[in-house]
């Protein structure tokens, strides 16, 4: 979009200013030179995209340069599709074989990493585990995962906040016998939601982080959900899943319905919980998933609500501005209105009292001057974000496990920047959180494989590793923050070595 596009596109920001306000050119340049934190809304006239699926068993994804449409033109970015940023969602079930023909079309090295699976190690997309440009590779691997919304997307050494900025993502939706049994809402009223925040107030998405900007992560001014800024999705009336992602590279989501109406949680990164629960919000930070089920059937035929972001404490740089992301308009046509069930699926977790041992890991943020160029340390330089005071190290290991353990690791955050932490290659379970916001909130009481760590706040979590030996790793998933080094790996090795 060109700049003078955006600009006549912008509204005040719902919650701060008033919708009919009317802004002269000075207020309206103010908004445009403000820290790219603040985000600007616009018309909510823009259909909400369809992302298009695909058997995961048989896929082909190429890493590719490409034109994304926004406003009345295009913009260059990185997809999976040449369709646009955000590659085909992969549809694969309980058992089957994930098979993807991986093509790299970019002029850098790229790889692919299955964020959330339980994959063997060469298949995991190791930062130094790169296809070269023009260089292809066959993923396969036996899925494990319980039914639920992963994804996929960059792990390159140095580039993964670039090149999954640019637009390299895409989803995974497992299915299982549990699931389908429920009678949840599908076909149309099923909605995945892919929320990410870019920088598009120039017409161009560029990539170039200041050093206070690798500090807080990089922050756009737009949100754009399912690749579309100010989308608008039509539901029908009734029940209806929204299956959302948090993409951005760093911005933590407090997400609502406008009209207060609350949502009912059924899942979290690892799918479905025992329960279904009663949310009015969920704070949501970078690479986690929650799965939820809105009731439309109140809201006459025409009448909106919208998705929006809202306030939440300790967030630093972030937290201090409500905005909306999704406008949702009901339709004439009445949907499911079935009442969903309550009980949804077995949770067998792992026991605390199973642990052999706890490790601790403590996220600090950066000091000092950092590196322009973003350069992995091999030591433990000053000005890079460490996990305990070191920065990743590919020929260090830095923790060995074996295959079939269980322990408890607990991570502490004595910075005041936000930490989403990630561990690769399996799913896991919180047991508490003390500072911050104290008890654990209700998303957090399922399977995961990423969760926030807000300033002040340490966690403990306990999990049980999976019968692939080899590398993996763990990382804060800012992505500026893991480009700077916030990066450790552990050697999982087989039981009885």
């Amino acid at each position: 979009m060109r700049p003078n596009l955006l600009l006549g596109a912008l509204l005040p920001l719902a919650g701060c200013m008033s919708n009919d306000m009317n802004m002269d050119s000075g207020s309206m340049n103010t908004m445009m030179t403000t820290s790219a934190t603040t985000v600007a809304e616009g018309a909510f006239v823009t259909p909400l995209p369809a992302i298009p699926t695909m058997d995961g068993s048989v896929a082909t994804i190429t890493a590719q340069a490409v034109k994304q449409a926004y406003g009345t033109g295009t913009i260059d970015a990185l997809g999976y599709s040449s369709a646009g940023w955000l590659g085909p969602t992969l549809l694969v079930k309980q058992g089957d074989r994930l098979g993807v023909q991986f093509r790299n079309s970019l002029s850098e090295p790229t790889n692919l990493h299955w964020h959330g699976l339980s994959v063997p190690a060469d298949q995991d997309g190791y930062p130094d585990s790169t296809t070269g440009s023009g260089g292809s590779k066959s993923y396969s691997f036996p899925v494990t995962a319980r039914a639920g919304l992963y994804w996929y997307h960059p792990h390159a050494n140095g580039s993964t906040a670039r090149q999954a900025y640019r637009g390299l993502a895409g989803l995974i939706r497992v299915s299982d016998a549990t699931e389908e049994a429920l009678g949840l809402p599908s076909g149309r009223d099923e909605i995945p939601l892919v929320i990410q925040d870019k920088r598009l107030a120039s017409g161009v998405l560029n990539y170039a982080p200041t050093s206070a900007e690798v500090m807080t992560g990089f922050l756009g001014e737009t949100m754009v959900v399912n690749g579309a800024a100010f989308p608008v999705a039509t539901v029908r009336r009734g029940w209806v899943r929204l299956r959302l992602l948090n993409g951005s590279n760093a911005r933590v989501l407090n997400l609502a319905l406008e009209n207060g109406q609350a949502m009912k949680l059924i899942g979290s990164d690892g799918g479905l919980l025992d329960q279904a629960v009663p949310v009015s919000k969920v704070l949501l930070g970078p690479a986690e998933r929650v799965d939820v089920l809105v009731d439309f059937s109140g809201l006459a035929a025409g009448a909106s609500t919208y998705l929006r972001s809202e306030t939440f404490a300790n967030g630093g740089t972030q937290g201090s501005q409500a905005f909306r992301l999704l406008k949702l308009t009901a339709d004439t046509a009445v949907g499911d209105l079935r009442t969903p069930p309550t009980a949804l699926s077995a949770l067998t977790l792992p026991s605390q009292s199973a642990s052999l041992r706890t490790r601790t890991f403590a996220l600090n943020g950066m000091s000092g001057t950092m590196s322009t160029s973003m350069t992995r340390s091999t030591g433990m330089g000053s000005g890079m974000h460490t996990i305990n005071g070191k920065t990743w190290n590919r020929s260090r290991i830095d923790e060995t496990v074996t295959a079939g353990e269980t322990e408890v690791w607990e991570f502490s955050n004595p910075s005041d920047e936000i930490h989403p932490v990630h561990i690769h290659g399996l799913q896991f379970a919180l047991l508490s959180r003390t500072g911050g916001r104290g008890a654990l909130e209700a998303p957090e009481k399922g399977w995961k494989d990423t969760f926030l760590l807000l300033p002040g706040e340490t966690v403990r979590i306990v999990l049980t590793f999976p019968d692939h030996p080899g590398l993996f790793l763990l990382h804060c998933h800012n992505l500026e923050h893991e480009d700077d080094g916030m990066m450790l790996q552990f050697l999982i090795k087989p039981s009885g070595t």
